[in-house]
């Protein structure tokens, strides 16, 4: 005798169906996972106990993991471009995927850090810098001591306070609307004992004036009693008030002033 799976009823050897519910019982048969009891090879919910088969062959996609290469590429770029690393930092930590966030966790970390040793190497070097160059220049402080020279004036120098070379001197010689200016430098006045030189001849307004030094040591630098003439081939107009100046280049800034009437 051959048992029907369906319905349980007994039937001949060789029979093809039930011969009381007409199901084929030849058909193969399985077991529910749930319950444990028969059931068609095609059934697709269990009729005793309800368990649904279609769910459980549903295969949930997962999303590729992220290659090694481009998490190489992408902390690289945080290190070099620090915002860029902090926005794709974000970006990925907004993320559902955990393999997401922590690459936006580590771009993150690794941009604000590149920031931090940024602003770190940049304050290290300015205070090198600063240190080396022994910190804040000050302009130095000298006067002049004027006497009437042919065709001009003489400008004795008083000081300076400290060391001085003649090539961070510049003068400036204005009339009250046009300027004139000369570059010194330390080669032309060095030498083994006096030595003065001609800085050459400028048009201040209707004037040709010009410009020679005399360092008395010619140390090339400054020192008391070297001297400037100012002298030009018309005299100074009567009732102009000219001034002279001598800058200090490191600091752009006037060491002494005297002003003289043509």
């Amino acid at each position: 005798m051959v048992t029907c799976g369906k319905c349980g009823v007994e039937n001949v050897d060789g029979s093809k169906d039930c011969r009381v519910c007409g199901s084929p019982i030849w058909t193969p048969q399985r077991r529910c996972v749930s319950c444990g009891r028969s059931l068609a090879h095609d059934a697709n919910v269990c009729p005793y106990c309800g368990h649904d088969y279609r769910a459980s062959n549903y295969v949930v996609p997962t999303k590729p993991l992220m290659s090694t290469g481009l998490k190489v590429v992408l902390y690289v770029l945080s290190v070099l471009i620090p915002i860029a690393g902090i926005i794709i930092g974000l970006v990925f930590m907004s993320r559902d995927d955990p393999e997401d966030r922590h690459v936006g966790k580590m771009c993150l970390i690794l941009g604000v850090v590149a920031i931090v040793l940024s602003v770190g190497l940049a304050a290290l070097l300015y205070f090198l810098v600063l240190s080396f160059s022994g910190g804040e220049v000050s302009t130095p402080v000298m006067s002049l001591v004027m006497s009437a020279v042919t065709d001009g004036y003489r400008f004795s120098a008083l000081g300076p306070d400290e060391h001085v070379v003649w090539q961070d001197v510049t003068v400036l010689l204005t009339d009250g609307q046009n300027p004139v200016t000369w570059y010194l430098t330390s080669e032309e006045l060095s030498g083994s004992g006096a030595v003065t030189y001609s800085f050459g001849s400028k048009t201040l307004g209707s004037l040709a004036v010009s410009l020679s030094v005399t360092d008395l040591s010619g140390n090339g630098a400054v020192d008391s009693m070297d001297s400037l003439t100012v002298t030009s081939s018309l005299s100074f107009d009567s009732g102009t008030d000219y001034n002279l100046r001598l800058l200090y280049e490191p600091t752009d800034s006037p060491m002494c002033s005297i002003t003289f009437t043509g």
